[in-house]
């Protein structure tokens, strides 16, 4: 199990192999959904609207429209394994984060990458009240945001300290 993501009383489950578990009843069933991908699968996420997404190693990106019921591959335009993806309720804008610094927007059906540090990036959080605020954790103790939903970026911190893997903004968390 790489990473468990909650939408009510619906869980998700990605992982190796293209694993994906999917439950309606807050895990008393679990039911196994093809994902169309045998690549491990590091971050999966979907919004109200039932469209969501998970990726992977070796820049995998796979979609669903229907709440997860099936998944099918999308044109990542990197190779880059992909550590996390996040979706903005109510705006439905999809951004992931990888190895290398990569940074990835989607945009009318299409990811445009960009690498905005050399450091791997492990984990991106939206700001709650500003729609175009994004904090990245990353390797080294990396922390950055941006004001402007990634157009560019400011370092907070680097001090080489150990790795950040996970950012929750709701709560003021990060993780190593």
């Amino acid at each position: 199990i790489i990473e468990v993501y909650q939408d009510g009383l619906k869980l998700y489950i990605a992982g190796d192999n293209g694993t994906i578990l999917r439950s309606s009843d807050l895990g008393q069933v679990w039911e196994i959904v093809n994902s169309n991908t045998n690549s491990n699968l590091y971050s999966i996420d979907i919004a109200e609207s039932d469209t969501g997404f998970a990726v992977g190693s070796g820049g995998t990106i796979i979609r669903t429209t229907d709440g997860g019921n099936t998944w099918s591959g999308m044109t990542s335009n990197t190779t880059n394994t992909l550590k996390e993806v996040r979706i903005k309720p109510g705006n439905f804008r999809a951004i992931a984060v990888g190895e290398n610094g990569t940074f990835m927007k989607l945009q009318n059906n299409v990811w445009s990458v960009s690498q905005i540090d050399t450091t791997d990036l492990n984990s991106i959080a939206f700001q709650t009240s500003n729609t175009n605020r994004l904090y990245v954790v990353g390797n080294n103790g990396l922390v950055l945001t941006t004001p402007n939903g990634g157009t560019s970026w400011i370092r907070l911190i680097n001090n080489n300290i150990n790795n950040l893997n996970y950012i929750f903004l709701e709560q003021n968390v990060i993780v190593g």
